[in-house]
């Protein structure tokens, strides 16, 4: 069970990004800190708690 845990989160981080850049802890991998910096700032804050 903790490997799927571990295994999710990891999956999440790679997600987040891909899916709309809401990986702010990854901004150059992502290449748009613009555009996800003003958008997804308070859904990345309770996100990123809840997720680690």
């Amino acid at each position: 069970m903790v490997v799927e845990q571990k295994d999710t989160d990891h999956t999440r981080i790679v997600h987040l990004p891909r899916l709309g850049g809401e990986g702010t802890k990854d901004p150059s991998a992502d290449g748009t800190p613009a555009p996800a910096a003003p958008g997804p700032p308070a859904l990345t804050s309770p996100a990123a708690a809840g997720g680690q």
